[in-house]
């Protein structure tokens, strides 16, 4: 993770924190102490849902930096094929037929 989006996700997490905080506050303010309670209860569920999609965002970065090498694709190495020697089998682009039409039936040459 580059200190970029490390910068970043901190940055996220810690604004959640203290929105969180001051929504705390707004919510206790205001209203009789039951409708109070009520409000705190809904909005700590806010806030932990949240950071938990904060974290959830930070958490599939670590496990991407820290998974094994062997589940990240490698280099594509191609295969070598067998050098195609004259007079072989196969047909260059203009000997091919330009379509199933003007094939022959096996047999028939």
């Amino acid at each position: 993770m580059s200190p970029l989006e490390f910068f970043l996700v901190a940055a996220a997490v810690l604004g959640t924190v203290f929105a969180g905080i001051a929504l705390l506050l707004f919510v206790a303010s205001r209203g009789t102490e039951g409708e109070a309670r009520e409000r705190i209860i809904l909005a700590l569920k806010d806030l932990l849902v949240g950071l938990l999609e904060t974290a959830g965002l930070t958490l599939v970065q670590v496990l991407k930096l820290v998974s094994p090498p062997w589940g990240r694709p490698t280099e594509v190495v191609p295969l070598e094929q067998p050098p195609v020697e004259p007079g072989s089998a196969e047909l260059s682009p203009a000997e091919l037929p330009a379509s199933n039409d003007q094939i022959p039936p096996p047999g028939s040459a």
